[in-house]
């Protein structure tokens, strides 16, 4: 399916908690010393709006995420042929 001969590409991140581990220096996050921390993930995924499907994802550490790169990257490697729009909030 697509819209007027376009393909509709959403892409967006969302933050994942993931379980405790303060060995985890990448994902690990303490809000004030003597608290129990808690862990991160980012994860980035495109999704075709109109067929309701997930094409692609990147799961980055919190502490090392990068919206924009995540985009390019699944862009580079994406095999869409013809028109494509790409809907981002890239921060």
């Amino acid at each position: 399916k697509d819209y007027r001969g376009y393909r509709l590409l959403a892409i967006d991140g969302s933050d994942l908690q993931i379980a405790a581990n303060p060995a985890d220096t990448n994902t690990y996050f303490q809000n004030q010393p003597g608290t129990k921390g808690y862990n991160l993930l980012h994860l980035n995924a495109a999704y075709d709006l109109c067929n309701r499907l997930y094409v692609d994802a990147i799961v980055q550490p919190r502490r090392q995420w990068n919206e924009g790169r995540a985009l390019a990257t699944m862009v580079d490697r994406s095999p869409l042929q013809g028109k494509t729009i790409v809907i981002a909030d890239r921060g």
